[in-house]
């Protein structure tokens, strides 16, 4: 027999490449996934899942954020686009009338903040959970709260006991 065949996976280490290579994968593993989601995005009108953005990570989530809006930026830049952007007058309210004015003050100040994303980060989700308790307090609190209402329950049974006995002894001297 070879000694390859003798020679048993335990009696020979293992090669475990370096963790930089195995870092450098991963993140070109994300890199590619941020990729491919922009484009299904961009293309198809789809969203990004919430498990997507945990998995990637806060590093992860910001790369795909500049990425998307890059990408969205060379797509407007390749159309054509009028030289003046058209802006629709802004409305002001004067009493109960409605008056439309076309200055670009007004525009500018009627001009919603950028739409934040719909998705939620780390970051959020940590600030949720600040207040919570944690899961080992939860059931001890509820604990308690169960013992102390047996312990009332008992006492208005003792305290009742008399009146409660007399009533059952009462119900099986009419049922003989």
């Amino acid at each position: 027999m070879s000694k390859r065949l003798e020679e048993k996976p335990a009696n020979k280490p293992a090669r475990i490449p370096v963790a930089s290579k195995i870092i450098a994968e991963g993140n070109r593993e994300i890199g590619a996934q941020i990729r491919a989601a922009v484009d299904r995005i961009l293309h198809k009108g789809a969203s990004v899942s919430s498990a997507d953005l945990r998995k990637w990570g806060p590093r992860g989530v910001g790369y795909f954020f500049e990425v998307l809006r890059r990408r969205i930026a060379e797509d407007m830049s390749s159309t054509a686009l009028p030289a003046q952007p058209v802006v629709p007058p802004a409305r002001q309210a004067t009493g109960d009338r409605v008056r439309r004015t076309n200055s670009p003050q007004t525009a500018k100040k009627d001009k919603a903040d950028p739409a934040t994303p719909p998705v939620s980060t780390e970051r959020d989700w940590a600030v949720q959970q600040s207040n919570r308790w944690s899961t080992r307090t939860r059931v001890l609190m509820r604990g308690i709260i169960f013992a102390v209402l047996l312990f009332m329950g008992g006492a208005a049974l003792v305290r009742l006991w008399p009146a409660f006995y007399a009533e059952v002894q009462q119900q099986i001297q009419n049922s003989r």
